[in-house]
Parts: structure tokens; sequence; C-alpha cells
């Protein structure tokens, strides 16, 4: 697992990550683009929207 701030998204694996308003997003990524299950929370950690990704393009519906 990978903890970063939003504009270092690069690599492989599970990334956590941190944006300046408190909210944050968990996802993976596969040669440098998303790939697979990604969520976001807001700054008080309710869930607000999922997708899912495959091979860095949104595939399939969000839910908010």
């Amino acid at each position: 697992m990978v903890k970063r701030n939003h504009k270092q998204c690069q690599g492989d694996g599970l990334v956590i990550e941190y944006y300046s308003n408190g909210h944050s997003c968990e996802g993976y990524y596969q040669g440098g683009v998303e790939e697979g299950a990604w969520r976001w929370w807001d700054e008080n950690g309710n869930k607000q929207k999922a997708c899912h990704y495959k091979e860095g393009l949104k595939d399939g519906l969000w839910t908010e």
C-alpha cells in the first residue's frame, strides 16, 4: 500500500490519495493507470462514490 497525494499517482498497487479539502480515495494502479475498484470519502469518512476502472477508463456504473 502506498499513501500519496493526488499529484503523485503513478506506479502499481493499492494507493490511498489525500486531497487538500480533507477528502480521500482508495484504488489500484496497474501500469500507471487506474484499475479495478475505486472509492471516495468525504472529510468525515462518509463514502461519497464508488466506481470501477479497466485499463484507466471508467467501466460500468458509478455509485454516489
